[in-house]
């Protein structure tokens, strides 16, 4: 059960950083690079997790989808829904 959310959101991210979602999602999670800081990261093509104190808010979409998106394989920057949706089943099983 765990392995299928960790797919979903990861789908969900594939489509958000590919313009697939409703405009309702344009600006909801930036890249570390994005972030007008004045420092090169080694993350900067991350998402850009909010810093949280509470366990629960760890949990909600706005924190658990970037931090699960920066935690997919290389193989995420394939455009191709297809092709990631394939790469993404053999990295869980």
């Amino acid at each position: 059960m765990e392995k299928l959310i960790l797919f979903y959101k990861a789908k969900f991210m594939h489509n958000f950083l590919n313009d697939k979602l409703p405009l309702s999602f344009a600006e909801t999670w930036k890249k570390n690079r994005e972030r007008n800081l004045n420092v090169n990261l080694r993350n900067a093509d991350d998402l850009y997790v909010p810093p949280h104190r509470i366990e629960v808010v760890k949990r909600l979409p706005l924190c658990s989808f970037p931090s699960t998106w920066n935690a997919v394989p290389d193989f995420k920057v394939n455009p191709a829904l297809k092709k990631f949706v394939v790469d993404m089943k053999s990295h869980l099983q």
